[in-house]
């Protein structure tokens, strides 16, 4: 397993007001690979920072490349569930953001 801390994305995604107005209230679903953050009527996947034998998501471009597959296979059997891959990025100011105009390296969901 690869040292990436990821405490500081999941923070950003655990917190209601990440994903505007109309979400009061976030759930998070774990799973050895991933955690899935409900917002609203809308599911956020983050691919953990994880190496297995069977699977590697340890790089941020690893795990990009992941949601990017993850996506076009989806999309053939539940287009309207599956709708972007979008990054946590570093703006200038330093904070987080999802889908933000800033640094797109921090992860992916």
């Amino acid at each position: 397993m690869d040292n990436h801390d990821q405490s500081e994305v999941i923070a950003l995604l655990s917190q209601a007001a990440t994903y505007g107005p109309n979400v009061d209230r976030i759930e998070t679903i774990a799973t050895h690979a991933s955690l899935v953050f409900l917002a609203g009527d809308r599911a956020y996947k983050l691919k953990r920072a994880v190496r297995y034998r069977y699977l590697d998501y340890s790089t941020p471009e690893q795990r990009r490349r992941a949601c990017e597959a993850e996506l076009v296979l989806n999309r053939r059997t539940a287009p309207s569930l599956y709708l972007e891959v979008a990054p946590v990025t570093r703006e200038a100011d330093g904070r987080l953001a999802l889908d933000g105009i800033g640094e797109a390296s921090i992860g992916w969901s």
